[in-house]
């Protein structure tokens, strides 16, 4: 079995146990102001999970990280989309806000921030510990500074970089190194108020310092620079759909074909996911989907809807799955496993992930958004539940 087939087997066999949980939980999906976007994320977060399983196989094979057949740049291009999402959302929010003359609560947008991702960002971090504990026979093999400097590094959502904790080496596979764009994702948050200013919107003056702290942090951190088009296409998209005609367009088929054949370059584009024809593919496709692009009415599905609802939790904790099953495994062991065996393997374990993955959801995640829109007014309530899912994703 080809890498290709196995990621197409995965996704499948998500979506039906998805549909299952649909019915087990008796859910009901609300209506939003973006429902292809609802349905988008889930399929997004599924092609990571799909993707890293491509790169464990491959690991497992040669030792390195890398796939040992292509599966295209998927992992790139959802984070890619991603992003695209996050930027979409936030800068339509200032633009609602300059068109209705409303002002943005600042405090009330980073506290939401920080009570939407961080519950469940520690509890993966607890789990990610536990299983180090594990690997490492809870045996302390660095010094208490070291050991101390490496989960400040992980809990401040690896700003500093990916340490390597209790000397493990290459900590990062625990969870599939998917951290890193949650660092993106809070400075693109940090640089808000400054587009906030651009558009003309009266901020406070704390937001004002964080608008002009923002540009400082780029020049000390500068692999932001490399991953910042996709925010700006993301606004662009923002732009776009507020135009009549062009929402209009977005919904005919002809423009669902489009997304394809975009989505298609993208992916397979030679210089990468990342490289700046691939995000131009990816933005053209995006721009589609945010304005309607169905595709043929997938996206908009409920099934595919209800999927959208638990894209954190099975970003953030399919590494730690793919960890459990196969970190573990002696060379010998991997050396005798098959394509099939192991392709098999992921789709079992996509199944229990998008169960358990509902599961945190409602128990972890939605409390802790609901103690956050508990705090806002009605109206910032219902813009709440718009984009109720982050937009994180993990790396290729």
């Amino acid at each position: 079995m080809s890498d290709a087939s196995g990621v197409i087997l995965v996704l499948l066999c998500a979506w039906t146990i998805n549909a299952g949980a649909m019915r087990l939980f008796n859910a009901e999906v609300e209506d939003s102001r973006y429902p292809t976007l609802d349905g988008l994320r889930g399929y997004l977060a599924l092609g990571v999970f799909a993707h890293h399983a491509a790169l464990w196989w491959g690991h497992l094979k040669t030792g390195r990280w890398q796939s040992v057949s292509s599966v295209g740049h998927l992992g790139e291009v959802a984070v890619s989309l991603f992003f695209m999402i996050t930027a979409f959302l936030f800068i339509g929010k200032l633009l609602d806000a300059r068109a209705s003359g409303r002002t943005v609560d600042w405090q009330q947008f980073f506290s939401g921030r920080v009570r939407r991702i961080v519950p469940m960002y520690a509890v993966t971090m607890g789990l990610l510990l536990i299983l180090v504990g594990v690997k490492t026979q809870w045996t302390l093999h660095v010094d208490l500074g070291t050991l101390a400097r490496s989960l400040l590094s992980w809990f401040t959502f690896t700003f500093a970089g990916r340490v390597d904790i209790n000397g493990l080496a290459e900590t990062s596979l625990v969870t599939a190194g998917v951290t890193w764009s949650l660092t993106f994702e809070w400075m693109f948050y940090l640089m808000l108020p400054l587009a906030a200013l651009s558009l003309g919107l009266k901020t406070s003056r704390w937001a004002v310092g964080i608008a002009l702290c923002a540009p400082l942090l780029l020049l000390i951190w500068s692999p932001w620079l490399q991953h910042a088009k996709p925010f700006l296409g993301g606004a662009a998209a923002a732009c776009l759909v507020r135009l009549p005609v062009f929402r209009r367009w977005a919904s005919t088929p002809w423009a669902s074909v489009l997304v394809v054949i975009f989505l298609i370059r993208a992916l397979f584009h030679p210089s990468g996911g990342f490289s700046d024809r691939a995000i131009i593919y990816t933005a053209a496709a995006f721009c589609l989907i945010a304005g309607g692009t169905s595709l043929f009415g997938l996206l908009t599905q409920r099934t595919s809807r209800f999927l959208g609802q638990p894209t954190y939790s099975l970003y953030l904790l399919h590494g730690l799955a793919l960890y459990a099953c196969f970190g573990f495994l002696s060379v010998d062991t991997a050396a005798h496993m098959t394509a099939t065996g192991f392709w098999a393997a992921i789709c079992a374990l996509g199944m229990l992930l998008v169960l358990l993955c509902h599961c945190t959801y409602r128990r972890i995640e939605l409390p802790s958004m609901g103690r956050a829109a508990a705090r806002t007014a009605p109206q910032a309530e219902a813009e709440a539940k718009a984009d109720a899912s982050p937009t994180t994703i993990a790396p290729a």
